[in-house]
Formats: structure tokens, C-alpha cells, sequence
């Protein structure tokens, strides 16, 4: 028996309107990088946060003292698997 194929899902049109690459400020195209190397792409969440640099600075760096805390009981790994156990629930496709 073959596993199922997974639910593909593809937004229309955004209720608010995602901010296009060649407009992402400057300071915080350094930051976008190593998401786009990692996974192919820039997930649309952050495409919204252009939007607003200051808090996707802020943002950007909260995912990264939480991800990466050497001081936490959870390993990344583990953080990792949780994060897609939460967007699997949530009907993300990533």
C-alpha cells in the first residue's frame, strides 16, 4: 500500500499582500539568507514581516536565541520536530 501523498495547499491571493524580494531592506537581507539556503524558499510569515523590519529584526532574533540557547534542556532537533508537529496541526504545508 502506498503512503498518502500529502495535501498540497496554495493561497490565492494573501489578505495582506506579501512584500516582493527586490523591497526587503537591506539590513536584513543577511538574516533571509540562510532561511532561503536551508529550505529553497522564504516562507510567506516572513514575507510579511518586511513589512516591518524593526519587529522582524526582533523577531528574527528571538527564533534564533531559542533555537540555538546552549543553556536550554530541549536539543535543536528536538525544537525542530516540535515546530513541525505545530505547523503539521496547523495545515502548513512546511
Amino acid at each position: 500500500m502506498d503512503a498518502p501523498q500529502p495535501k498540497i495547499t496554495e493561497e490565492k491571493e494573501p489578505f495582506i499582500p506579501y512584500v516582493e524580494e527586490e523591497n526587503y531592506p537591506e539590513s536584513l537581507k543577511p538574516i533571509l539568507g540562510p532561511y532561503v539556503e536551508r529550505m529553497g524558499f522564504l516562507p510567506n510569515a516572513l514575507k510579511l514581516y518586511m513589512h516591518r523590519p524593526e519587529i522582524a529584526a526582533t523577531l528574527f532574533a528571538l527564533n534564533s536565541n531559542i533555537m540555538r540557547d546552549p543553556s536550554s534542556t530541549l536539543d535543536q532537533q528536538l525544537k525542530r520536530k516540535l515546530g513541525t508537529v505545530a505547523s503539521k496541526i496547523n495545515g502548513c504545508t512546511y
